[in-house]
Order: C-alpha cells, then structure tokens, then sequence
C-alpha cells in the first residue's frame, strides 16, 4: 500500500489559478497528477511555497483526499537560484514541523524541480522514506550554445540524481541526458496526460463572437519571452500580406506582462501595433479557458526554440487541432508530421507561418489532422492512464524493486 504521497512542488503552486510564466507546464502536470493519483486511491499533500496574498496560507484541497499546503510568506519568496539554495534548509525544517505537528504519515516523497529536490533529500532522510524526483529542464537539457551554464545548479542537478531512489521525466530525451551522467539511477519515463472533460472538441461560436472574429483563428499558447519563438513569428507575419480574416490569438504570459490587450515588453507591443487586429494579446487565463480557446482555433502554433514540457500541444491535439511547430523535444514528441500536423527547424519561422496559413486556409485537411491528434492523445495519454503509471512507479520504488537500473515504462 501506497498510503499517501509526499509531492514537493516549491516554485510552483497548481492551484494557482493561472498557469502562467516559466512554471506554468510544472504547475498543470503536477496538478492533474495528483488528481489522478487521487482516482488511483492514492491521496497527497503537495506542498509549495506561498507566492501572493490571493492564495490561502492553510491546506487548499486540491483533490479527494488531497491538499496543497502553503508554507512560507510572499514577501520573502526566493527570486534567485541562491535565495533557494540558501533556504533550502530552512524550508526543510518548517514542512519537518508541520508534519510532525500533524503526525502526517507519508510512504514516499515525489519532488518537482531541482529547488524541491534539494528539500526532498533532507526529509527523505528525517522521514526515513523513498525519494523520486522529477526535475523538469535541467539546466543541461535547455541549455542554448552561447549561453552560461548556471555551474552550482548543475553540480546541485547531478548530486541529486545520483542520490534519489528513481527519476520521473517525460521525454525520452531528457532521460538519454540523465542516464548518460547516472547510468545507476532507475529512470521512469511517462509522458504528460491531459484530463479529457476539460480538452475536447467544442463548439466555436462563443469565442469567435466575443473576440468579433468571421473565422477560426490560429493560436499560440505560452510564455511571451523572445526565446520562445513568438517574437519571430510576429515580426514574420508583419512581413507578409496575411489573407483576410486571418488572426492569431496570443495566450499566456505572466501577470502584467499584458494590460488591456497590450504587451508590457516594448518590441511585442510595437508590433502588435503594427499588426493591429491581425493579433490579439488576450493575456494568462485559467486553464478551463484555455480549453475553451483552443477549441475555437483553426490552427495551434508551437515555434518553441528550445525544450518543453509541451503542455500546450498536447492539449491542441487534445481539442482536434493541428499544430505546426518546431523539432524540439516536447513539440516533435507529439507531432507526425502530415499526419497531425506539421514540423520545421526551430529558425524556420518563415516556414512555419506558411505551414500554418496553409492549413488555416484548407479546412478540410486541417480537420483531418485534427482528428488523428484528437484520437492518438484521448486514446494513448489519458490522465487515468499517467497516473496508473505514476502508481506503478510509486510502488516498485516502496517495495525496492531495484533488479536492473535503466528505463522504465515508456510511452
């Protein structure tokens, strides 16, 4: 028997309304793992470090016999690396106190980034039970050529891999990575899951009427930092002579970054000025919104240069939407290219807006990609199905099932 989990998701609170900024996927993934843990039998108690005022400092219940529980203030939220790494033992100590003072009872401990990892050791060993960690882009793994490498992070990443029970990750790539450094670390691989009341097909017209638009637009969902691939894009479609009708929606961004429709960064904003009614700035939503959106488009948008946890592309498929997007892990994961949707070198931006004007522009070749996308993820990556694997994962490590290290279940 499992009993109940220990989660630690410290940077990221999945009960925050918005699913935004740099820890928006970690926040949806380990949500809805909990609340298919919670199907499964399986309760948890997730703690995470208090970010604002609006979010209750006592237990939230996040699912049947599950909470998250708030530690910590806003106003001493740590903003760096080595804030973190500096608290890491003060934090350890007030969750240590607030289980002892509940006499909680865990069978093991699941860690979400590097920030908790450094926590979970320290209470694996006061607890005295099993650790698995999922660390979600290590700083090796997104890496960009050109860049620093954040070096105490690194050795941090590496120490903690090599000392936990089993890893979790969700693309085979970030696996290979992991393995290379720590062949002696079991390694579990299973991909993110959508939860299929919320992505599905819907009916259009509400947005389209809301938003005064003639057509489906297209979408792109996520962060609006230039890495991301949606300054390229836009800076292309200011290029081009779009058909008419044509608009695309922007979803996502951290708080203040979009007010009243208008990017905060001055570049986005000098070209939706350009751009006009072309595109629409709508700003962080709720995740249910974000359902409802998705199902309007006519195309799903994905230029990512660089790895990610691909929340939003699997949730496109989810509601019958081709996506065109970049050969990076977390996007090309997903994508068959011709078969339910279509791929470019992250630089080919010009090439992807084609792709997906293309698609935009033929209907009827878009609602066959959608389809495939639509089938492959509600019949493969259903949120049951995740969390029946992460049940599985749970209990080899509680009953030290350790006869051969490598991969583990796989997609």
């Amino acid at each position: 028997m499992i009993g109940r989990v220990l989660e630690l998701s410290l940077t990221a609170d999945p009960l925050n309304p918005m699913d935004g900024g740099a820890v928006g996927g970690q926040q949806i993934l380990v949500r809805e793992a909990v609340r298919g843990l919670a199907r499964q039998g399986v309760g948890a108690d997730v703690f995470t470090y208090r970010q604002s005022r609006r979010f209750a400092p006592v237990g939230s219940q996040l699912a049947h016999m599950s909470r998250v529980v708030r530690i910590g203030s806003e106003r001493d939220f740590p903003q760096e690396d080595i804030d973190w790494v500096a608290m890491a033992d003060e934090i350890a100590d007030r969750i240590y106190a607030k289980i002892q003072a509940e006499g909680s009872e865990y069978g093991l401990i699941h860690s979400h980034f590097w920030v908790s990892g450094m926590v979970a050791q320290e209470l694996s060993e006061r607890l005295k039970i099993p650790w698995i960690h999922s660390p979600y882009k290590m700083a090796k793994w997104i890496h960009r050529a050109g860049q620093p490498l954040p070096a105490r992070r690194v050795e941090i990443e590496r120490s903690l891999i090599n000392e936990v029970a089993a890893v979790v990750v969700n693309y085979l790539d970030e696996g290979e990575l992991i393995h290379a450094d720590s062949p002696r670390t079991p390694l579990y691989v299973i991909p993110p899951a959508i939860e299929s009341t919320t992505f599905f097909e819907r009916d259009c017209g509400p947005v389209l009427k809301s938003l005064n638009l003639k057509r489906r637009p297209a979408i792109y969902v996520g962060r609006l930092s230039h890495g991301r691939g949606i300054l390229g894009l836009l800076k292309e479609m200011s290029k081009r002579e779009l058909p008419p009708e044509f608009c695309l929606l922007v979803l996502g961004g951290d708080r203040g970054e979009v007010v009243h429709g208008r990017p905060a960064d001055p570049v986005l904003a000098q070209l939706k000025q350009s751009l006009g009614e072309r595109v629409k700035f709508l700003g962080p939503m709720p995740h249910g919104a974000v359902a409802q959106y998705l199902s309007a488009a006519g195309v799903v948008l994905a230029p990512n240069q660089g790895p990610t946890l691909g929340m939003a592309v699997v949730e496109a498929l989810a509601c019958g939407k081709p996506v065109v997007g970049s050969r990076v892990t977390g996007v090309s994961d997903w994508i068959t290219p011709g078969v339910d949707g279509l791929l470019y070198e992250p630089n080919d931006i010009e090439g992807m807006l084609s792709g997906a004007l293309s698609l935009w522009q033929d209907g009827a070749k878009a609602r066959m990609l959608g389809k495939a996308g639509y089938d492959k993820v509600h019949r493969h990556h259903s949120l049951d199905y995740m969390s029946e694997q992460l049940v599985r994962v749970y209990e080899e490590v509680m009953e030290g099932e350790r006869v051969e290290t490598g991969f583990g279940h796989g997609y």
